[in-house]
């Protein structure tokens, strides 16, 4: 085990001396053959250069530089390293000032750098420095220009030491800034990504992995570079049917081989949009629990999730729970109740829970959402105190996101009370109208009680698009029918159009001498339909039909 943790420091140390190895043979000016420092190939005419033991910088010795002439062109001091494109170096050397009359320059692969030292500064040493990130492969020179200052007349006197070209620290790719196009994607979507990716060096490969479970992540997509480090990947996410959650993640590695992979991000092909359901029961005494009701039919399994945790004006906090409500597989119809308590469960489909959900005395919220916590749909909000408008949130209160509203997709109470329900039953109407009604505080009861909540059944709701009395002598049977429905006693009517339950016409029948009363439905789906008899384009009749 030492041996192996004596390897393991050796190949750690080795790898960071190659990392900081400088590039410079003799740049601490420490060998010298016949007055000339070893290994810098070209010393101009215009400086004198000579060993010097003191003052020195770092080793036992620096070298002595004499600017003994006004033309800068002829003050060069340089030898030539081996660069590889794409990657940073740094440069240094320290310069020490005997008066104030030069100054002195960094020369980096063919650029002046126009950073000089300060000449002002005297008998100190001071760093100078520059980075860049080498466009070429191959051999580059690297060294010192000198220049005369105000009071220069026949030389001036500084000293060099520790001249270095290093490669600089490799830092890890940063990945901000990630987009979906378009912004709210739809089923009839194919799905690009974007992100900037930004790095000290060069992005040599960018890939977006996604996955429609957030586990198993085996389909990949290169990413490519435009400008601004802005990259795109160079083929689209399928579109996917409504219901689904998109994941994805994006790994990028520069030349260093540094690699940085995001966290797991998400989009949500919601089946339901803000308003298809309305939470109208909440309890935090005893036996905590709240029921939710339909306002949209949805004819296939889906899963809806809850949370009490609060909104802090960016995204969901973690600290509390969520419970995932997954329906039956045939759906649910609007103005289907459900009723969940932390006894007994839920009455309809099956709930499973993460994290501590406990919807608290002193105040809490109810979040209705469809897709990943991360990036939700949220569909109802309901909080027993005030909405946060300012400062941070506790886990007693939050935020209302802006995809809601107050009035119409959520509310929030002006009385703290443990316990609440909608209290107007039966009631029918279209979607709008009863949400307006459910998002009235006066139609609310609560109480400070440890009594049981309301069972589903206590509610009768009825959704529909102008669902009206019967006021005709007409006759709508079998209700509910399996395959045929009976229309007796038409009164005129000319036209009869059936549509699901948010106002879809699925069939338009006309009826003259070969109606014969009868109205197939077999191969509907099941739930509930809206069926209107139509004379001269009036509506003279509504009426709500289930096919089972």
């Amino acid at each position: 085990m030492k041996k192996f943790l004596l390897f393991t420091a050796i190949v750690f140390l080795t790898f960071n001396l190659l990392i900081a190895q400088n590039l410079i043979v003799n740049g601490g000016f420490e060998a010298w053959t016949g007055g000339t420092p070893d290994s810098w190939t070209t010393i101009e005419s215009g400086i004198t250069v000579a060993e010097a033991t003191s003052p020195v910088h770092g080793g036992s010795k620096s070298g002595s530089f004499t600017l003994t002439t006004a033309t800068q062109g002829n003050t060069d001091f340089r030898q030539s390293v081996n660069l590889t494109s794409g990657i940073n170096y740094d440069v240094s050397f320290w310069v020490y000032h005997t008066d104030t009359t030069a100054k002195v320059t960094i020369y980096a692969a063919g650029t002046f750098t126009n950073i000089y030292s300060d000449w002002l500064i005297t008998n100190s040493w001071q760093e100078v420095t520059y980075s860049f990130t080498a466009s070429t492969s191959g051999a580059a020179d690297f060294g010192l220009r000198f220049y005369d200052e105000a009071g220069w007349s026949v030389s001036s006197l500084m000293y060099i030491d520790d001249f270095s070209v290093t490669q600089a620290a490799s830092t890890a790719p940063v990945i901000t800034n990630i987009a979906t196009n378009p912004t709210v994607p739809t089923q009839s979507n194919n799905v690009n990504i974007s992100a900037t990716i930004s790095d000290g060096g060069t992005i040599i490969s960018a890939y977006l992995y996604w996955s429609l479970d957030g586990i198993t992540f085996s389909d990949s997509i290169k990413m490519n570079g435009t400008t601004n480090s802005t990259f795109t990947t160079i083929s689209t996410i399928p579109a996917q049917p409504l219901g689904t959650t998109v994941f994805y993640y994006i790994k990028a590695i520069d030349n260093s081989s540094e690699e940085t992979i995001t966290s797991i991000y998400s989009y949500n092909l919601s089946l339901l949009s803000a308003g298809d359901v309305a939470i109208i029961q909440y309890r935090a005494d005893s036996l905590k629990g709240f029921s939710f009701v339909f306002l949209k039919s949805i004819n296939q399994e889906f899963t809806l999730s809850f949370t009490d945790n609060g909104f802090n004006g960016t995204s969901l906090a973690t600290s509390e729970g969520i419970i995932s409500w997954l329906s039956p597989t045939s759906g649910v119809t609007a103005g289907t109740v459900v009723t969940w308590d932390l006894t007994n469960g839920t009455d309809i489909g099956t709930m499973s829970t993460s994290g501590s959900f406990n919807f608290a005395t002193a105040g809490d919220q109810i979040f209705a959402f469809t897709g990943d916590q991360t990036n939700p749909t949220y569909i109802f909000a309901i909080s027993n105190i005030a909405w946060v408008t300012s400062g941070s949130i506790t886990t007693n209160n939050s935020y209302l996101p802006s995809s809601l509203t107050t009035g119409s997709t959520a509310i929030a109470f002006t009385t703290e009370y443990d316990n609440g329900y909608y209290n107007i039953t039966p009631i029918s109407g279209s979607p709008a109208s009863i949400r307006s009604s459910i998002c009235n505080e006066a139609n609310w009861t609560f109480d400070d009680l440890s009594t049981d909540v309301q069972p589903s059944s206590y509610w009768s709701i009825t959704v529909g698009k102008n669902i009206l009395s019967n006021t005709q002598n007409t006759s709508i049977y079998p209700i509910p029918s399996n395959d045929k429905i009976y229309v007796d006693n038409i009164n005129g009517c000319d036209k009869i159009i059936i549509s699901n339950i948010i106002g879809q016409p699925v069939t338009t029948i006309k009826v003259d001498s070969k109606f014969n009363n009868e109205i197939n439905i077999e191969n509907y789906k099941d739930g509930v339909y809206i069926i209107q008899l139509y004379k001269n384009n009036k509506t003279i009749q509504t009426k709500r039909i289930i096919k089972n």
